[in-house]
């Protein structure tokens, strides 16, 4: 393989790997959101997450311009539904529990329902 050849390919996997800032993407796009709305209505408004996380308390995670990031929690259950399951990604359908905007250890805003929000 020639050095243009693996120069390229390089090049193309660091590029592929970069994470992408998100200058444009605001708070006040997710201040009006409130829990209880649906996991779809939220995507359909803000877009769908740079990221899925959390360890035993499933969430979704938006990188804000400003650094800092915001943090969607999906009930834990529902009233007839059973309990949520995090790895099935298709229950768009289930209700937003709790959002919340973070820096660091500092949380800048939380809205939460305590109906749909029971950390284990």
């Amino acid at each position: 393989m020639n050095v243009r050849a693996l120069v390229l390919i390089a090049s193309a996997a660091l590029l592929g790997c970069r994470q992408e800032s998100r200058p444009s993407r605001t708070v006040d796009a997710f201040l009006s959101l409130q829990p209880g709305m649906s996991m779809q209505e939220l995507t359909n408004r803000v877009g769908i997450p740079d990221r899925h996380a959390g360890s035993g308390v499933f969430r979704w995670e938006y990188d804000l311009g400003d650094g800092s990031k915001i943090m969607v929690f999906p009930a834990t259950g529902e009233p007839g539904r059973g309990p949520y399951n995090p790895y099935q990604l298709q229950e768009f359908s289930s209700p937003v529990a709790r959002i919340k905007q973070v820096r660091g250890t500092n949380v800048l805003w939380d809205k939460m329902d305590e109906k749909y929000y029971q950390p284990k």
